[in-house]
């Protein structure tokens, strides 16, 4: 299935599933590209956030190998939950 096919699917689907004249104000989606790119065609004024718990896989996926013990590794992962979850720049690690 092509890119396209993809999201003139997801854009039929996107647009049945909700009201006509209605637009969310905000989106949490897992970071599929097809489908932020569908919800952007869809709702360009809707801000797409990626899920808080898939941003936290990636980083335990791709940054692991980096430290060179689970110890700093789990100091990292405690400041990034630390600062997903601040409110103002004071509150950020």
């Amino acid at each position: 299935m092509t890119l396209e096919h993809t999201l003139s699917k997801l854009n039929i689907s996107i647009e049945t599933i909700v009201f006509q004249d209605v637009s969310p104000s905000v989106v949490i989606t897992d970071a599929d590209k097809a489908l932020m790119k569908a919800l952007a065609e869809v709702f360009p004024r809707t801000f797409n956030q990626i899920f808080r718990w898939h941003i936290q896989q990636n980083i335990m996926k791709h940054c692991r190998q980096m430290f060179d013990s689970m110890l700093h590794f789990e100091n990292f992962m405690s400041a990034v939950k630390q600062l997903a979850v601040s409110n103002t720049e004071k509150d950020d690690v």
